[in-house]
């Protein structure tokens, strides 16, 4: 499947761009799927936990599509385009899938950099 492809059939579902929080913070895609507060439970994140594993062992391309067409469903049709397509276009790359699973557990600040940051930048 081609790139081009994994990102129209993902980001057909999102409705919003929601690129920062109410405090006007970036807000990553993962960062939308986890919990609420850090201090939550993990199982109130959005991406519950076997989703979340899911999504992270994914390598098929159907299961890629699959896989962030549902996460896009649990976050309300809304994502961080950019963020979002940045983690489809690279998400072979161990770095980019790192970075997704640091982000998700709110950890974002400890998380290495990725491919996609450099392909991305403003």
């Amino acid at each position: 499947m081609d790139l081009a492809l994994r990102l129209a059939l993902v980001l057909v579902h999102v409705r919003e761009d929601v690129s920062t929080d109410d405090n006007g913070i970036r807000k990553s895609f993962a960062r939308q799927l986890g919990r609420a507060n850090f201090s939550d439970p993990i199982e109130e994140a959005r991406l519950k936990p076997l989703r979340f594993q899911r999504l992270l062992a994914a390598r098929d391309e159907t299961e890629i599509v699959q896989g962030f067409r549902r996460a896009v469903d649990l976050a309300g049709n809304k994502a961080n385009v950019r963020d979002l397509a940045g983690l489809l276009l690279n998400w072979k790359s161990e770095k980019t899938r790192a970075r997704f699973a640091f982000d998700y557990f709110a950890a974002g600040n400890a998380a290495p950099k990725t491919d996609a940051e450099p392909m991305l930048s403003a």
